[in-house]
């Protein structure tokens, strides 16, 4: 039976068993960035643009992912090939990791991670609407300003979406 995967602290694991601290800034900070690539009949689409995008999300907000691009690329491959899936949605994320000492919680000091996750694709319209149509409309909602937060950095804060 096909099964999500994930990558977490350098270990493969069904993606139920896949764990993190709920002490670390990644959950208690939202502190992680994040890109969100489309699995076709396993192929991975344009997976170098969707790395550099991530790569300057990283830098942005200085997570340092232990990992090289091939290192990820075929980290990457191992998920998709892992779950089974020949289609599905794969997501590659930079996490700020645990703090060194909790005492302190100097977010400089956290051991930087990546996770890798591939689920099957979702489809949060229904089919009907997908093969219907559906209608969408501009709000008048204001994002935070870029000044605070730069939207082009894929980051785990949504708060301002809702």
């Amino acid at each position: 039976m096909q099964e999500p995967y994930a990558f977490i602290d350098n270990e493969f694991k069904k993606a139920s068993e896949a764990k993190i601290s709920i002490l670390e800034p990644t959950v208690t900070k939202s502190d992680a960035v994040y890109d969100t690539i489309s699995v076709l009949n396993k192929q991975i689409f344009r997976f170098d643009d969707h790395l550099e995008r991530f790569k300057r999300s990283c830098k942005s907000m200085e997570i340092k992912v232990p990992h090289s691009d091939s290192e990820i690329r075929n980290i990457a491959i191992e998920c998709v090939l892992r779950s089974g899936f020949h289609n599905g949605i794969l997501t590659i994320i930079g996490r700020r990791g645990p703090y060194q000492d909790l005492s302190k919680r100097d977010p400089r000091t956290c051991k930087n991670g990546l996770i890798v996750v591939v689920v099957p694709p979702y489809n949060i319209f229904g089919d009907e609407k997908i093969r219907e149509g559906l209608s969408v409309s501009i709000v008048k909602n204001r994002r935070v300003p870029k000044e605070a937060i730069d939207a082009r950095t894929k980051n785990f804060n949504w708060m301002d979406l809702n």
